[in-house]
């Protein structure tokens, strides 16, 4: 009669656990042996860690698109503001009948501010949608090819 029934050699259990968007969340169990080298030790945790962070990226894109839309709305709301600011500037300056009209340091400060406001707005812009290519680009494509960013 065989007396190991039932025994096993003594490994290291791992457990890595992620959590997505939409109340997903998904948990990777392995073991390895108990003598195994740290070179394979980090080369089986970088193996989870690349799934579940192309896992993350993935489900991440949805708010990522969403976040540029109300950027991108942001901005050309800041450039319609700096439009009307020049518009009404230039109708000042008609208006008064000068043959050198010059801005008001009143006027002068709301375009500037209208202009600073535009251009961090397209900055956050770039910004976005460098995140959202960033994100199509680690997550792929659900087959398993890596997609373009502009997939």
């Amino acid at each position: 009669m065989d007396d190991s029934k039932g025994e096993t050699a003594p490994a290291l259990g791992i457990s890595l656990s992620a959590q997505f968007a939409q109340a997903r969340s998904v948990v990777f169990q392995t073991h390895v042996a108990l003598d195994v080298g740290k070179a394979t030790l980090d080369q089986l945790m970088d193996k989870l860690n690349a799934v579940a962070d192309r896992q993350e990226a993935f489900y991440a894109i949805d708010q990522a698109e969403r976040q540029l839309e109300v950027e991108t709305n942001a901005t050309k709301n800041m450039a319609r503001r700096l439009e009307e600011v020049e518009a009404n500037i230039a109708t000042k300056m008609t208006a008064e009948g000068r043959r050198n009209p010059k801005l008001t340091a009143q006027d002068e400060m709301q375009k500037k501010q209208a202009g600073d406001t535009l251009e961090e707005g397209k900055k956050r812009v770039a910004i976005a949608q460098k995140f959202l290519d960033e994100l199509k680009q680690k997550a792929g494509n659900r087959d398993g090819a890596n997609s373009g960013p502009n997939s």
